[in-house]
């Protein structure tokens, strides 16, 4: 049988390379190679074998299929190509010269990333395939997975891009904390293990139980996570890609399964917000409410505790060496392959061994490692990264080079980390302060404007942090922009 392009069948053009495929056993495989399109060379006879000219098959799995002819492929997911063809590169690029909003959808049977015009984009709506294609100029195509928007008073532009996450929380129950993101050896089973979360089969209308990985906090607006709710994947999907059971979710969540959703604000952070669920939650998504589960929970090798002991301190450590290669490393690029790690929990108690004979023999010290939150410049989350703002005073000579080069040293010396404690909240007025102080007469204000869209100045005025991180800015020159009260300032 031929598959891909060339086939007339336009059904199995999607069984392609990197095409997720479940065969009848249960199977899924990736497909990792195809051979003259899985019909492999031909023998005498002119017919197609199927095989490589070594006697290989002609389609390459990433698994072993049992042998036996009752086996055969039930269903796929198609690989979706991430790199453009030539003519795609040529139509967005018109797009953008044109200062067009589109979107771009895919086109499975054809292989084909397709642009779908402003007239006929539909900006609104939650994915659908159902007007594909559309050239109405009603703006109904919703089949978009990136879209593009150009802002003529920015002169900026836009990207939308479509994804799922697979969200657990648990409102009064669980809690994640120390979660481990990743495989572990279990030294005394030698089994790899990793947290995750098991949906039992006591759930009405499982058939069977479903784990999901756990793979990141689910972290929220202001860069804090939830300590009630994680990300899941599959199993598999962290390690190669290849998830075990793509479809796992529709076990667990089935089609018309909602819950509503409240914004809730946080006790202590005013203006802050989270979402829980609720019988008045005005957002509605995609879900399912009171399921039984298992969650298993793997600790830190370095973060056991001693079980005998009836006090637990936890004690969070910063060394200097650490702090000046940080600081170094921000101010040289922050290129990611170069970025100094901090010593472990084991490494830390080594440190600190001094202090460990005047405790108490009821007490078991658990050192932390703390961690830097970089804030404004590009190493930043996109959540924190702004242009500063500043006016020029009128009767100033300083040249805006050297106001760009003092604004950045100023900040740097306000989180310098004799000012900060750990888990210190950002104030931007108090910062605005400092920088007024250190350039007295020289500019009349500063404003941190987001580069992150829908967000205003208002979102900045106060950053919180973790109780194990500590801000840091990552500013440079180029993040300033100098304005004069001659000009019109709008805010992006």
């Amino acid at each position: 049988m031929r598959i891909g392009k060339g086939t007339p069948d336009l059904k199995f053009r999607t069984i392609k390379k990197d095409t997720l495929i479940k065969t009848s056993d249960g199977t899924w495989s990736k497909l990792i190679d195809v051979y003259r399109e899985g019909l492999g060379v031909s023998d005498n006879n002119g017919e197609n074998t199927g095989l490589r000219a070594n006697k290989q098959g002609a389609v390459f799995l990433n698994t072993i299929i049992n042998d036996g002819s009752n086996i055969f492929v039930d269903s796929w997911f198609p690989a979706l190509r991430a790199i453009f063809a030539p003519i795609e590169k040529t139509e967005i690029l018109n797009e953008i010269v044109s200062n067009n909003n589109f979107g771009l959808r895919y086109d499975q049977l054809y292989d084909r990333w397709k642009i779908i015009k402003t007239d006929n984009l539909n900006s609104v709506d939650n994915f659908s395939s159902a007007n594909a294609g559309s050239t109405t100029a009603s703006y109904n195509d919703a089949s978009w997975l990136i879209r593009l928007e150009y802002s003529p008073t920015t002169a900026t532009w836009s990207a939308i891009v479509r994804r799922d996450q697979t969200v657990f929380g648990s409102s009064n129950q669980i809690t994640f904390q120390n979660q481990r993101f990743g495989k572990a050896l279990d030294s005394t089973t030698k089994r790899v293990i990793n947290d995750s979360i098991k949906f039992l089969k006591q759930n009405a209308g499982f058939t069977q139980e479903i784990g999901l990985d756990i793979v990141d906090y689910f972290k929220l607006d202001d860069g804090r996570y939830d300590t009630r709710r994680v990300l899941l994947l599959s199993p598999g999907i962290a390690d190669s890609l290849v998830p075990t059971i793509p479809n796992a979710v529709n076990f667990i969540v089935s089609p018309g399964d909602t819950i509503n959703l409240e914004a809730l604000q946080f006790i202590d952070a005013v203006g802050q917000y989270t979402l829980a669920p609720t019988a008045t939650g005005t957002i509605t998504v995609s879900g399912k409410q009171n399921l039984k589960v298992q969650h298993n929970h793997v600790p830190l090798r370095d973060n056991r505790i001693d079980a005998t002991t009836t006090n637990i301190i936890d004690m969070f450590v910063l060394t200097s060496e650490y702090n000046t290669n940080y600081r170094n490393w921000i101010n040289a690029g922050g290129v990611e392959s170069a970025k100094p790690l901090a010593l472990t929990s084991f490494g830390l108690e080594k440190l600190m061994s001094k202090i460990l004979p005047y405790k108490s023999i009821s007490d078991s010290i658990v050192f932390h490692p703390v961690k830097y939150k970089v804030i404004f410049g590009k190493t930043a989350d996109l959540r924190n990264q702004v242009t500063i703002r500043v006016t020029k005073s009128d009767t100033t000579r300083t040249s805006d080079a050297e106001i760009r080069s003092r604004v950045i040293s100023a900040i740097n010396a306000y989180f310098a980390i004799d000012n900060w404690d750990f888990g210190e909240t950002f104030y931007f007025t108090d910062m605005a302060a400092w920088v007024h102080k250190s350039l007295g007469g020289v500019i009349s204000s500063i404003t941190l404007i987001p580069k992150q869209r829908l967000l205003t100045s208002v979102d900045m005025f106060q950053i919180p942090c973790e109780s194990d991180e500590v801000l840091v800015s990552s500013a440079t020159v180029g993040d300033v922009e100098i304005v004069t009260t001659a000009m019109s300032v709008t805010n992006k």
